[in-house]
C-alpha cells in the first residue's frame, strides 16, 4: 500500500520487520524496530527544543544513522528538512540558510577531515556566542552530532536532545502527527538556478512516500533484498533512491559514510548485496577494473537502476547485472520515468523508461510555443502529476516560469518519446553543468571569477569528462595590464565553492564573441571549449 505520510510508511514496515536490520553503515546498524522508536524519541526531542510544524530544519551532515533519524523524525512531527551538501563552503551554506529562513541547523562537528564547527563560525559569526547572527536572523538553534561525546559551546548535543525526547510526553508528538497532511511540505531540495543562485524545490510528504513506494515496486524490491547505494543523503538521489524506496519495501540498506571505490566494492561483496542504485561507482570501477580482477565478485548484484549513456549501461550489463535506466530531477522527487526489469534490454539501456503510474510526460516545442511534439521529435521534456514540486521556496517568479498554464512543469531538458511511451534523454536546454551527478549554474562560478582582482570577464561552460561525465571549464578575460597563471584562478576558486564547481580547465582569452545587445555568445564559447579539451 502507498502511504501518504513518510513516517506512517516507516512504521508500517517496522511493524512487520521489527528485528530486521534497516540501515547498515560502516560498523553501525539499526533495526526497523529501533528506527521506528528512535525517530519518535528524536521527534519529541525536536518538539521540546522548540521546533514546530513548518519550521525549516537544515541538516549538514555526511551519511549516517543520525541523518536517517533526523529524516524520519522531521517527517513525523511536521518539520521541513533542508539538506546541505557537505561539500559546501561558507558562502554557499549561508545563502541557503538565509533563503530558506532556517530556524534550526543539525550538523556534524567534523566530517571528511573538515571542521564543521569552525565552518559554522564562518557561516554564522557570533551565533554560538550570542545565539544571534545578523546575516541569518531566523537561525536560532544549532544541534551537533559530536564525535567527542560531549556538548560544544553554543551547540545542543544531539545525544542530549535524544535524552530530552525520551522524557517528553507521547501526547505532544501524537498531536503533531494528527495534524499532518500528505500535501504539506516535507523537504526543500536545492537545485541549480539559471540566475546563478540555487532554488529550493518544495517537496511534500506525499511526493516522497508515493515516489519511494512506486520506484521500489517497479524495481521489484522485496524484504529479501540487500540494497546498496553510495548516494549522499543531502541529494534527492540519496533521500529518495537510497533511503525512501528501499526502506519502504523492507530491504536491508547498506551505505558508506564517505564514497571511496574500494570501500564500496568491499561493502557490496562482503554483504552480498543484491540491488544497487547509482552510477558513478560503475564509472569508476570500469576505469580501474584491471586492479580488481579476482579480488571482488560483483556477480552477487542482480539488478541496478541508474542514469548514464547507452554505452555505460551496456558495460554494467556485461557484469551480468540487470540494469534499468531512469530520468528524474529534484523538482520531480528524483524520478519521473524509469525502466523496469521486464523491459527488453535495448529499452532498459537505450531509453530512460516510461512515466511512473499517474505521472504524465510530454515533449513540447523547445521554443516555448506549447505545441506538443510527436513520436521521435526532440523538444522540452515536460512533467505533470503527483511527484512534481509545489514550487520554489520564496521564489514566485521562478515558480511561475517553471510551469505553463496547463500545469506542465518544464524541465529545461531535451528529449523525445517513442510511440510506445518510452522517453529518451538528449541533453539540456538550459545552461546547467552536471558534474558527477551534481548540478550547478555556470553563472555561480562566473560571478565568483569576476570578483578576482585581475579578472574583467568570465564565461564558464561544461566540457565532457570520461569519469564525471562533464566538468567545468572557465574562459577568463583579464583586466588591462594584468597577467595570471591558470593555477592562480583555480586556487582562487577552491576555498570558496564546492569542489565539483571548481574549474578543471582554464583558458585566458583576449576577448569574447558578443551578441548585438552586448552578451557573450555562450554557444560559440561552448564550441571553442569542445575544440580545446582533448576528451
Amino acid at each position: 500500500m502507498a502511504h501518504g505520510l513518510v513516517g506512517e510508511q516507516l512504521d508500517a514496515v517496522a511493524a512487520r520487520f521489527l528485528d530486521k536490520d534497516a540501515l547498515c553503515i560502516g560498523a553501525r546498524r539499526i533495526t526497523y524496530g529501533e528506527l521506528s522508536v528512535s525517530t519518535d524519541i528524536l521527534a519529541k526531542g525536536l518538539l521540546a527544543a522548540g521546533v514546530r510544524s513548518g519550521d525549516r530544519v537544515a541538516i549538514w551532515m555526511g551519511n549516517s544513522i543520525e541523518w536517517l533519524l533526523t529524516f524520519y523524525a522531521a517527517a513525523k512531527m511536521g518539520a521541513v528538512l533542508v539538506p546541505l551538501s557537505t561539500r559546501f563552503k561558507a558562502d554557499e551554506a549561508r545563502y541557503i540558510l538565509a533563503q530558506c529562513e532556517a530556524s534550526f541547523l543539525i550538523l556534524n562537528d567534523s566530517f571528511a577531515g573538515i571542521d564543521f564547527v569552525q565552518l559554522l563560525d564562518e557561516v554564522a559569526p557570533g551565533l554560538r556566542a550570542s545565539g544571534h547572527c545578523p546575516s541569518l536572523p531566523a537561525l536560532r538553534t544549532c544541534i551537533c552530532v559530536s564525535t567527542q561525546g560531549q556538548a560544544l559551546p553554543g551547540l545542543i548535543d544531539f545525544a542530549q536532545l535524544q535524552e530530552q525526547g525520551r522524557g517528553s510526553s507521547d501526547a505532544v508528538l501524537e498531536r503533531a502527527r494528527q495534524a499532518l497532511r500528505p500535501t504539506q511540505p516535507f523537504l526543500i531540495q536545492y537545485t541549480s538556478g539559471t540566475t546563478g543562485f540555487p532554488k529550493g524545490a518544495v517537496l511534500s510528504q506525499q511526493n516522497f512516500a508515493r515516489t519511494g513506494y512506486e520506484v521500489g515496486l517497479l524495481q521489484k524490491l522485496t524484504p529479501q533484498d540487500r540494497f546498496f547505494s553510495p548516494a549522499p543523503y543531502f541529494h534527492v538521489s540519496g533521500t529518495m533512491h537510497a533511503l525512501t524506496a528501499p526502506l519502504g519495501h523492507g530491504c536491508t540498506v547498506y551505505s558508506v559514510e564517505k564514497y571511496e571505490l574500494e570501500t564500496v566494492l568491499e561493502t557490496i561483496c562482503r554483504n552480498r548485496c543484491t540491488a544497487y542504485h547509482g552510477f558513478n561507482f560503475f564509472k569508476d570501477y570500469f576505469a580501474r577494473r584491471e586492479e580488481f580482477v579476482g579480488r571482488y565478485d560483483l556477480s552477487v548484484l542482480q539488478r541496478a537502476w541508474a542514469t548514464g549513456t547507452a554505452v555505460d549501461m551496456a558495460n554494467i550489463t556485461s557484469l551480468g547485472i540487470q540494469v534499468c535506466s531512469l530520468y528524474g530531477l529534484s523538482e520531480t522527487t528524483g524520478c519521473s520515468t524509469i525502466c523496469v526489469p521486464d523491459d527488453p534490454q535495448d529499452l532498459r539501456t537505450g531509453t530512460v523508461g516510461k512515466p511512473l503510474p499517474g505521472i504524465e510526460v510530454c515533449i513540447q516545442d523547445r521554443h516555448g510555443s506549447g505545441a506538443l511534439l510527436g513520436p521521435g521529435e526532440e523538444g522540452d521534456i515536460c512533467i505533470r502529476g503527483w511527484n512534481v514540486m509545489s514550487g520554489y521556496f520564496n521564489k514566485p517568479e521562478e515558480t511561475r516560469d517553471a510551469f505553463d498554464a496547463n500545469g506542465w512543469f518544464h524541465s529545461g531538458d531535451l528529449g523525445s518519446m517513442d510511440a510506445q511511451g518510452y522517453l529518451r534523454f538528449h541533453g539540456r536546454l538550459k545552461d546547467i553543468i552536471r558534474v558527477g551527478g551534481e548540478n550547478f549554474s555556470p553563472l555561480e562560478v562566473e560571478n565568483l571569477l569576476r570578483r578576482h582582482a585581475k579578472v574583467a570577464e568570465a564565461c564558464v561552460v561544461g566540457v565532457p569528462d570520461q569519469r564525471l561525465g562533464e566538468v567545468c571549464m572557465a574562459f577568463v578575460q583579464l583586466k588591462p595590464g594584468c597577467h595570471v597563471q591558470q593555477d592562480e584562478i583555480v586556487s582562487f576558486c577552491r576555498p570558496q565553492i564546492a569542489s565539483y564547481k571548481v574549474p578543471r580547465h582554464v583558458r585566458i582569452v583576449e576577448s569574447f564573441p558578443m551578441t548585438g545587445n552586448n552578451k557573450i555568445r555562450r554557444v560559440e564559447v561552448k564550441e571553442l571549449a569542445r575544440r580545446s579539451v582533448d576528451v
